[in-house]
């Protein structure tokens, strides 16, 4: 039996940890001992214990790009404790894998696994990258690198370095959770079955493109007044604190105020699916989209900008649509074409149901990451 030590930079539950718990649920615990490194209690451990994994409290904290050379010093003080940590774990727990949950966690699992002579797993979830000598570090010391999206491995920095360890994996969703039917968020909110509703689920931060959202929604109400918005997440870690208000604001100078509502951070995303019509992605460069396959699990078609992970996800005109970047007119087309024709819009929620299941299962999802670590090390050794 292998021992991986999982290391995550948060306790936050966001979702790069819920496809991070999905794996640990369907973990092979007959070849894998999983356990977690992680800053401290948060709703992550709460899932941890219910999946009896047991985790580790290491000193990590959220890097933010700065240049002020006090908050840097404090960082590269933390970054060196928390690496030295690591490190200490893996010779502790006799750990044959690090497996980092993100890049911010790859910056201090690399160095302590390279310390431990053990090989480290890169899981890259975004677009975005340090850049520099320590883009060259993390690149040069995963033994693999797991990417969650085509989109997300082309714009990693020194592909020639990277390429050569890269496997994309695409997210999975739990698809006997997330299953068509249900109305108790409707029931909630009072909304009739037969009203039209579109909404945009997951962090309420900028380049998420809420604001393209409620252009498109002004625009869709515009052609169906009887049509509802809906808002559902928040900003989870606090970096753009008035962004809700703003939005709110925002809503009311387009003259839909009174039809968009904001559900704060819901937990029974199944339901919420469940509660649309249509979903929408409106993000500059997803880098994969896993509320996409949620609503297609629940047979909700989506419309996205045709740009980053959606279009490896989307069949166009046949699972959901993909419009122009950025086109909040031909957004609203889409919308109010699927909003309009509701038969239409099931039958394609009913493909999107199909792929989802075929593509997308959360026990398809793990398999490829166990392949990953098998490679890794042979069971032979």
């Amino acid at each position: 039996m292998q021992n991986i030590l999982y290391v995550s930079h948060t306790a936050q539950a966001a979702g790069a940890e819920h496809s991070l718990m999905l794996l640990l649920e369907r973990l092979d615990r007959d070849r894998f001992r999983p356990i977690v490194a992680l800053p401290g209690a948060g709703p992550l451990t709460e899932t941890l214990d219910e999946l009896r994994v047991p985790y580790c409290p290491v000193p990590m904290g959220r890097l933010k790009r700065t240049v002020n050379p006090l908050t840097l010093l404090g960082y590269y003080r933390m970054w060196r404790r928390a690496i030295a940590e690591i490190a200490g774990l893996i010779a502790e727990l006799d750990v044959h894998l690090v497996h980092a949950n993100s890049t911010t966690a790859h910056l201090f699992a690399s160095p302590a696994a390279r310390r431990r002579n053990v090989p480290a797993v890169w899981h890259v979830r975004d677009m975005s990258s340090p850049g520099g000598r320590l883009d060259t570090m993390m690149a040069r010391d995963a033994a693999a690198i797991i990417a969650i999206s085509r989109a997300v491995q082309g714009h990693m920095l020194h592909r020639p370095l990277a390429d050569p360890k890269t496997t994309v994996i695409h997210n999975g969703v739990d698809v006997a959770r997330f299953t068509p039917g249900g109305t108790a968020v409707r029931d909630e909110l009072g909304l009739d079955r037969s009203t039209p509703v579109a909404g945009i689920v997951g962090q309420v931060v900028p380049w998420k493109g809420h604001d393209r959202f409620l252009e498109a929604a002004a625009r869709t109400a515009r052609r169906l007044p009887e049509a509802r918005f809906l808002v559902v997440g928040d900003n989870r870690f606090g970096d753009f604190p008035r962004i809700l208000d703003q939005l709110k604001d925002r809503a009311r100078d387009l003259g839909i105020g009174d039809r968009v509502l904001f559900l704060g951070w819901r937990d029974d995303t199944a339901a919420v699916m469940n509660a649309l019509d249509v979903l929408v992605v409106a993000s500059e460069d997803e880098p994969f989209g896993r509320v996409v396959v949620e609503a297609m699990a629940c047979a909700v078609p989506a419309v996205s900008f045709r740009c980053g992970g959606p279009v490896e996800i989307i069949e166009h005109d046949q699972t959901g649509l993909l419009v122009t970047p950025y086109d909040t007119d031909e957004m609203a087309d889409g919308l109010v074409r699927l909003l309009s024709d509701r038969a239409g819009a099931a039958a394609m929620g009913a493909a999107a149901r199909d792929v989802a299941c075929e593509r997308f299962s959360a026990d398809a999802y793990a398999r490829n990451v166990q392949a990953v670590y098998a490679r890794l090390r042979p069971e032979e050794d």
